[in-house]
């Protein structure tokens, strides 16, 4: 499954089409901007065996002065790529960057008039405020996207997360430890680089 995944994102990389970059619309403009209520709890992270445990935090992002309707800009927090979504009607929306399953980011798509996202290469329709991928979405795309699927059958949800305009800044409601959840799982022996970086083996 992980060699069919990591096969899935090198074809997808290859394959970019190179005229989502003109979807991005230039310029900005005044706007007043909603926040969408989300249940922080509902929101998917990295959920893994781990000893590290959850750290649930509002993380500054950016300024809300890059914001601009129907776009989709991203920000890094704590490791962590975050799209932050502003549709035609100012509402703000926040989710990971790399959209399932091949990792496409969504800073080249367009939120649509219905609250969704759809990954601009695999197809994937995404709703922005459960991150639940739409019925007959997923893979959706001629090329690559029903090819991908051939080998990944099973949808996987965008990670979505509470998100706000406070203190001059848009901030997001994410796990600040998720990061180091993800490289706990890797195993620390004496060879290891994880181990030759913290000195735990010297």
């Amino acid at each position: 499954m992980i060699r069919h995944l990591a096969l899935a994102r090198m074809f997808v990389h290859v394959l970019f089409v190179t005229e989502a970059r003109a979807w991005l619309s230039p310029g900005a403009s005044a706007f007043a901007f909603t926040t969408v209520a989300r249940d922080p709890v509902s929101d998917r992270q990295v959920s893994m065996k781990s000893t590290v445990p959850d750290k649930y935090v509002w993380a500054p992002l950016m300024s809300p002065d890059v914001l601009k309707p129907n776009t989709v800009v991203s920000g890094v927090a704590f490791n962590q790529e975050v799209a932050i979504v502003v549709d035609r009607n100012g509402a703000l929306y926040a989710c990971a960057n790399k959209a399932p399953p091949a990792g496409q980011p969504l800073t080249f798509s367009r939120p649509t008039k219905n609250g969704t996202i759809k990954d601009p290469v695999c197809g994937t329709e995404f709703d922005l405020q459960s991150g639940k991928v739409l019925p007959g979405t997923w893979l959706s795309s001629f090329l690559p996207g029903k090819l991908l699927k051939l080998f990944l059958q099973t949808p996987e949800d965008l990670p979505v997360f509470p998100v706000r305009i406070k203190n001059g800044k848009v901030e997001v409601f994410i796990n600040a430890n998720a990061y180091k959840q993800y490289d706990d799982q890797y195993w620390k022996g004496i060879l290891d680089a994880q181990g030759k970086a913290d000195g735990g083996y010297y």
